[in-house]
């Protein structure tokens, strides 16, 4: 299956915002990965890279730019 790797630098904040951060991408990829059922590619590496915009950012929208993303990529099929 697809593997999935999440970091996030230091300049996100301290431990609880990174934490935070992580967990968020890792939900929102969750969800893609549930409703995208057969959609998404398999067999991949994926890394995902925390930016400091995240910060106070809700699940929805790092779920909707995580989908734009894996479609720019074209791991998600339409």
């Amino acid at each position: 299956g697809t593997r999935l790797g999440i970091t996030a630098g230091k300049k996100i904040g301290g431990a609880v915002q990174r934490n935070r951060a992580k967990r968020l991408m890792r939900e929102a990829y969750r969800h893609i990965e549930s409703d995208a059922g057969e959609k998404l590619k398999k067999g991949f590496l994926i890394v995902i890279a925390a930016r400091t915009g995240i910060n106070g950012v809700k699940c929805a929208a790092v779920e909707s730019d995580l989908k734009y993303a894996l479609k720019k990529a074209e791991l998600l099929l339409q």
